[in-house]
């Protein structure tokens, strides 16, 4: 298994509490921004069932349906 050395931190992904999720940005956002990580070489995400009340898993599933690559730890 190759991860790369850099990963995304989806714990914002989903909560309107903080960065402007649902004002500013929204699930199509977060699905471009995972596919321009892809892009520069990242393929390691962290998540928590937590994160957005378990929004941030659940956009994160709808990810690897359409991209079989991502490593994801989830606490």
């Amino acid at each position: 298994m190759v991860v790369s050395s850099i990963g995304l931190g989806a714990w914002q992904w989903g909560s309107g509490t903080y960065w402007g999720y649902g004002k500013r940005y929204g699930r199509d956002e977060v699905i471009r921004i995972w596919d321009k990580a892809v892009e520069g070489g990242i393929n390691f995400i962290d998540t928590a069932e937590l994160y957005g009340r378990g929004m941030s898993e659940r956009m994160i599933g709808e990810i690897i349906q359409k991209d079989k690559r991502p490593i994801i730890a989830s606490k």
